[in-house]
């Protein structure tokens, strides 16, 4: 058995604030009563946003957040691998388990050497990445997430395009979702 809450109003002021890269609503209300529950669910069926009460030292907070957000399990897939002159490899790769989508949202490359990496979704390229110079580690977050269905692959092949054998590293970083 629930008990519903209406027509609760903040009798002081309501503030949006912008603290650690996030807009948060600041409401200083007074609420008469006391209601004893387990767990709670507020959600704005509009924009999906939802409330959760939880205790903050010995403040008592709302803390509002995306539920969507919480459905997202990150994914860091890392590989490394010791490359010939004009060879290449694939250290890394992520294959989309059953029932999931991968959302690829960038990826880390670097290597003791001149590289060209190669980001594919199943051997297909869909970005290159070169590390010439002196700055020999690149990220690349993709303006839109790469989407891949189950049993999709996600990989990076590394072509050493130095003159030596070296050590190359690769992340590819995104989540999943359950479809």
């Amino acid at each position: 058995m629930a008990t519903v809450l209406t027509d609760l109003r903040a009798e002081r002021y309501v503030d949006t604030v912008h603290s650690a890269g996030k807009d948060r609503l600041c409401v200083d209300a007074n609420l008469t009563g006391s209601i004893t529950i387990g767990a709670v669910s507020i959600e704005d069926p509009d924009t999906g946003l939802t409330v959760d009460i939880r205790t903050v030292g010995d403040l008592n907070a709302l803390i509002v957040y995306d539920a969507d957000e919480l459905q997202k399990t990150r994914i860091s897939e890392y590989g490394s691998s010791i490359i010939s002159a004009s060879g290449t490899d694939i250290p890394a790769s992520y294959t989309v388990p059953s029932g999931k989508n991968f959302f690829w949202t960038g990826v880390i490359v670097g290597g003791e050497e001149a590289g060209e990496f190669q980001c594919r979704i199943d051997s297909t390229d869909k970005a290159l990445i070169r590390n010439a110079g002196a700055d020999r580690t690149k990220t690349l977050k993709f303006p839109e997430a790469l989407l891949l269905s189950e049993s999709e692959t996600a990989d990076i092949r590394i072509t050493n395009i130095g003159h030596k054998t070296k050590s190359f590293e690769v992340t590819i970083m995104g989540y999943i979702r359950s479809v």
